[in-house]
């Protein structure tokens, strides 16, 4: 249960020692990373697909998602993460407390050593967030981040962990993904001591390199999405800290 609970990466973040760059070097690191994650994009649309029949949802609303991040602590001088949404219950949370998919892979990324996240990938089969004015349906294609993820990405690109320039490929994967309702999964208890099952998500077949690719998807530079006009009125991120109390259940 460890790397379920929250990590307080905003103080983190900001601490870890990155080499000072200039702007002919930052140039360079933006171009090869822009190139590994056009390299890679299929993989990485393929994991985020694969974590997001994964994912925990009291709710089943599930996401996956996955990057590719500079690391010189590994051999080539990039990695591939990979997480999904984790909510067993339902609690309220905000900033890094809010364990969604994007949140937990730039949080594996940057405790692994990352230096700069070049690109990250969001997939779901859904469209809609939720019922609060600011999760509205943002795409009649595929599900864009949230406002927290929003805002933690503002977050990254000021301390330097991505740029301007990170690409964000968002991916519907309802035509290789449904949900089970024949095969369900208990949650929990919600507070009024019901139990609360969902159904599973699974594949519906073999996922191949063609499948992969002709899934609808948009994709963007970070600049691109966060100045996207319907985004202009985000709310800055809630203070405070808010350790859920998860729970899995055996």
């Amino acid at each position: 249960m460890d790397k379920f609970k929250p990590i307080d990466l905003t103080q983190l973040g900001s601490k870890i020692e990155r080499p000072k760059l200039s702007p002919e070097q930052m140039t360079e690191r933006i171009e090869k990373g822009r190139k590994e994650f056009e390299r890679r994009k299929n993989s990485l649309i393929l994991q985020a697909i694969l974590k997001h029949v994964q994912a925990v949802s009291y709710r089943g609303f599930r996401v996956g998602s996955s990057l590719v991040a500079e690391n010189s602590k590994v051999d080539g001088g990039y990695k591939e993460e990979s997480a999904h949404n984790f909510k067993p219950i339902k609690h309220k949370q905000n900033a890094w407390d809010k364990l969604c998919a994007e949140n937990n892979v730039c949080t594996t990324a940057i405790l692994d050593g990352s230096e700069y996240i070049a690109g990250i990938v969001v997939a779901s089969h859904h469209t809609v967030i939720g019922e609060q004015a600011e999760d509205a349906n943002h795409s009649q294609a595929v599900l864009h981040s949230c406002m927290n993820c929003r805002n933690l990405f503002r977050d990254l690109v000021k301390q330097g962990i991505m740029s301007d320039e990170t690409k964000i490929e968002f991916v519907n994967d309802d035509v290789l993904v449904y949900e089970d309702t024949n095969d369900m999964e208990l949650m929990g208890t919600n507070d009024d001591g019901e139990e609360v099952w969902v159904p599973k998500i699974k594949l519906r077949k073999e996922i191949t390199e063609q499948d992969v690719m002709a899934l609808p998807a948009e994709e963007m530079t970070m600049k691109e999405f966060l100045s996207l006009e319907k985004y202009q009125d985000d709310q800055p991120w809630e203070k405070g800290h808010t350790p859920a109390p998860y729970d899995l259940v055996s």
